[in-house]
């Protein structure tokens, strides 16, 4: 039995379990990990556990999950190209990390939102989200994804006209990668 074989393996019997146990936060984590295990593999079936998850932590009122669950399905939805489907995942989930102050997961929704933006074409609004994202990375002192934020920055500026914008953030971002990859 390969890996991913044997990770659905387990997860067959844990959804039972936790369906006996009638544990419904248990359900919901189980179902979103069917959907990570699914991710890369079959888009679809990922987003359909992972929107399944998301319903049930809502009914379970397991709000402490659903910015990541939000996540989940708007970062598949990227995957398969269906930005504006993700778009309506992505933007939830950052306006409950800056409701919650959850930091990284509102500044990872920015990022995602930025490609998506970036990915319809609507530079400035990927520009925003990239900057707003920047200083919430800075002060996590997440130097990784700042420096993959400044290079995606780069990238939506560099459609724009000037592009010239674009250069002193890919030389941020090659500084930060020189940094933390060496």
């Amino acid at each position: 039995m390969n890996e991913p074989d044997k990770r659905l393996s387990y997860l067959d019997q844990a959804i039972v379990a936790v369906q006996t146990a009638r544990d419904r936060i248990g359900e919901t984590r189980v179902l979103d990990a069917y959907g990570n295990a699914y991710y890369g593999r079959d888009y679809a079936k990922a987003i359909s556990y992972y929107e399944r998850a998301l319903a049930m932590a809502r009914e379970a009122s397991a709000h402490h999950s659903d910015i990541a669950l939000l996540l989940n399905p708007g970062d598949a939805k990227l995957s398969l190209d269906s930005y504006t489907e993700a778009i309506e995942y992505l933007e939830k989930a950052q306006a409950l990390g800056h409701q919650r102050r959850e930091l990284v997961l509102e500044a990872s929704s920015l990022t995602a939102l930025g490609y998506a933006y970036n990915n319809l074409n609507r530079y400035n609004d990927a520009i925003d989200c990239y900057e707003h994202a920047l200083p919430i990375f800075r002060e996590v002192k997440d130097r990784r994804r700042e420096g993959i934020t400044l290079n995606d920055l780069a990238l939506a500026y560099a459609n724009l006209n000037p592009f010239e914008k674009g250069i002193p953030h890919f030389e941020q971002a090659l500084a930060i990668s020189r940094e933390t990859f060496a």
